[in-house]
């Protein structure tokens, strides 16, 4: 990519957006995702996972759902906590239980 289409990209994306009320991408970025991550960092630790319980396995859906509208809370939880247990200490940690 030649650096003057690279700097034009740049200059878009960290341009404030009316859109976004006046934040640019990465300040609406933190606020979308960042700050939701804070309340369940604490859940993604492997010990912590190892007992998660359905409350904190559907709030970590609500905060993480991507895309808007949560489509298939439901489903998600059909898994079963067994399974999103396990499924969660595999992407994270890359080990079963």
């Amino acid at each position: 990519m030649k650096e003057e289409i690279l700097n034009k990209l740049v200059e878009e994306f960290v341009r404030p957006r009316e859109e976004f009320r006046r934040k640019n991408y990465i300040t609406r970025r933190r606020d979308w995702f960042d700050k939701p991550m804070e309340s369940i960092r604490p859940l993604l630790e492997k010990k912590k996972l190892e007992k998660l319980n359905i409350q904190e396995a559907k709030k970590m859906y609500k905060e993480m759902t991507v895309g808007g509208p949560q489509l298939y809370p439901k489903s998600f939880i059909e898994n079963g906590l067994g399974r999103i247990r396990k499924a969660l200490i595999y992407l994270l940690y890359g080990e079963d239980i």
